[in-house]
């Protein structure tokens, strides 16, 4: 009986456990690497990095959902961003388009935001 409910235990734990997930695109001559580290169903923090410099593109997230309407981050189940490709920009200049993915009632919608970076600063549109 007492093995019977530590598996249980163990099983019900691992169903709500969520892995942590990176995502990582590199641009075409792999001077550069879009991030995006999916930590649990709501927290979400993506990145360009280039050389050791590391630039915090997060805010790409709100831009996305704000394209699906007015409802709050919280009232998702799950929102996860991935870097899906690398826009043509000017030397020392990035641009990577982040798809965001947000699930609403089961239904799961999907919008796409550029983020752009230079000069070691995020610019949103």
């Amino acid at each position: 009986m007492y093995k019977l409910i530590v598996m249980l235990g163990v099983l019900s734990l691992s169903f709500f456990a969520v892995a942590e997930e990176k995502v990582s695109l590199w641009s075409e001559g792999g001077g550069a690497e879009a991030v995006c580290i999916n930590e649990s169903k709501m927290i979400s923090h993506c990145f360009i990095v280039v050389g050791d410099v590391r630039i915090d593109i997060s805010e790409v997230e709100a831009s996305n959902l704000g394209k699906l309407g007015l409802r709050p981050k919280e009232a998702y189940s799950k929102v996860i961003n991935i870097p899906s490709k690398w826009l043509k920009v000017a030397k020392n200049e990035y641009m990577v388009e982040i798809t965001t993915h947000a699930w609403f009632e089961g239904q799961r919608y999907t919008v796409k935001e550029p983020a752009y970076v230079k000069d070691g600063k995020y610019y949103q549109r």
